[in-house]
């Protein structure tokens, strides 16, 4: 009898135990506390990286070890020694070999003989991929820029056939002149029209990645690369813009002339004398005034008196 009751109050200690551990939880008071329980994400190939916020100012390496164990026969006690991101930030990144789904590793956070938080840990669940790299821009003939990039993931990797991806373009000059374009095939490129995008524009373009099939987060951003947009338009889209020009180009040159003339008359044209204003013209005038009966008169005087007329002449 008391041998069952051992038993039975072992299988309780152990099944609380694994209950506790897969909620996570803090567990022995003291001096060195947790302000932010651990929180682990995995690039599902090779490392499981942990971060977590102490109540104060904390040399992680010195102070810190994250023990992790698989939840299976004979398997090996590992250690991680963390490293300080800020002074009470600590991450900590732990080495773990070919992850199958199925993987459930035990997570014991410790300072020193003092155990300050303990949890389960499922990698499956809490994917984050790896960056994609080697991200560059070619020219192509057909006026496209094709981008490519190299898959974060080997062959035999089980997320290398689940990656999609997310490309931004944006215009270096201008924050908004940007693009986004969800890669959703399993190819790692892009084609982008070069009419999409301003001529004569620098613009920039990374890359992400994402694991659907596993509700993954998104991956950091690759790095950048640049080129500058340049293409020639075509006709229909160039013509507008010449006939404007022309007709700016003409008005101009028809304004030009118009006070090219003025100035010309005013400094040379009316320079020259006017014949209207000669005495010689006020004589003629004035004779033309003269009425035909008057002329008429005139003709018979001097036909009646020839010599008078001749005298007075």
């Amino acid at each position: 009898m008391p041998l069952l009751m051992l038993v039975l109050a072992t299988v309780h200690s152990i099944v609380t135990s694994g209950f506790i551990c897969s909620e996570g939880s803090r567990v022995s008071p003291g001096s060195v506390k947790t302000r932010q329980e651990p929180t682990c994400l995995t690039d599902y190939i090779s490392t499981s990286t942990c971060e977590w916020e102490m109540a104060g100012p904390t040399n992680c390496s010195t102070e810190l070890r994250l023990t992790y164990q698989l939840n299976f026969i004979f398997s090996e006690n590992y250690t991680c020694v963390p490293e300080n991101r800020d002074s009470t930030v600590c991450t900590c990144d732990m080495l773990m070999d070919n992850v199958v789904s199925v993987d459930i590793y035990q997570l014991d956070l410790w300072a020193g003989k003092q155990l300050l938080w303990t949890a389960s840990f499922k990698p499956s669940e809490h994917v984050k991929p790896r960056a994609p790299g080697n991200l560059t821009v070619h020219a192509n003939v057909s006026h496209t820029w094709l981008l490519t990039w190299s898959n974060p993931y080997p062959p035999e990797s089980h997320l290398n056939s689940e990656i999609t991806y997310l490309v931004n373009v944006s215009n270096e000059n201008d924050p908004k002149d940007f693009k986004i374009y969800n890669v959703t095939y399993l190819g790692p490129t892009l084609r982008i029209a070069a009419s999409t995008l301003k001529s004569g524009a620098s613009y920039s373009a990374r890359v992400k990645a994402w694991a659907q099939s596993y509700n993954s987060s998104w991956s950091e951003w690759s790095p950048s690369a640049t080129w500058l947009n340049y293409y020639q338009e075509p006709l229909e889209q160039r013509l507008p813009l010449g006939v404007s020009i022309s007709c700016v180009i003409i008005l101009a040159i028809c304004l030009s002339c118009y006070f090219s003339i003025i100035k010309i008359k005013k400094e040379w044209w009316d320079q020259i004398p006017n014949p209207a204003h000669s005495p010689l013209v006020a004589i003629v005038i004035q004779d033309s005034q003269v009425s035909l009966w008057g002329k008429r008169s005139r003709v018979q005087e001097a036909a009646k008196c020839p010599y008078v007329y001749k005298l007075r002449s």
